[in-house]
């Protein structure tokens, strides 16, 4: 695992043309509900402009920070945001931007938040997320080898069905 200092949006932008990051591992599938094949391969060779970001992008941010501090309270566990990028020693071209860390434990522990309004795709258990959309579980699968650990977690808030982790 390569970590890159991300000082601004600029660098992040410039580090993510160059790889499949996180996000985009789906359409590799035809998984993605956003972006086809045909479309990231346009996107990474500079076909297709990038979206910087739409309105759930900016949502998100929003609502990320909120998440992690009762997904914490709620859980037990210590998080940070994330403030670098990390690339592949073994697969040329794969890189990810975590949304936050957990810590505290011995072992970091690269952490997606999501939120929903009405959780679809989702399934909750309890406090346990039993069923989550593929896409997602192809971001974390893509975070965790990109960060070289053995475990990632997802965490996901729904204004319906309240807060809970895949751990």
């Amino acid at each position: 695992m390569v970590n890159l200092p991300v000082p601004d949006n600029e660098t992040w932008r410039a580090l993510r043309s160059k790889h499949i990051g996180a996000s985009e591992v789906a359409a590799l599938f035809n998984l993605s509900p956003w972006l086809t094949r045909w479309q990231l391969y346009m996107l990474k060779t500079g076909k297709l402009p990038d979206v910087l970001e739409n309105k759930s992008m900016t949502q998100g941010k929003f609502f990320e920070p909120a998440i992690a501090a009762y997904a914490q309270e709620k859980f037990s566990i210590q998080l940070r945001k994330v403030r670098r990028y990390l690339s592949s020693d073994t697969v040329p071209g794969m890189g990810a931007s975590l949304d936050y860390e957990e810590y505290g434990s011995g072992t970091l522990v690269p952490t997606e938040l999501k939120w929903s309004l009405f959780g679809d795709g989702w399934e909750w258990e309890g406090d346990d997320l039993a069923t989550i959309p593929d896409q997602y579980m192809l971001q974390v699968q893509h975070q965790i080898a990109c960060a070289d650990t053995a475990t990632g977690q997802l965490i996901a808030s729904c204004v319906v069905s309240g807060i809970a982790r895949l751990p």
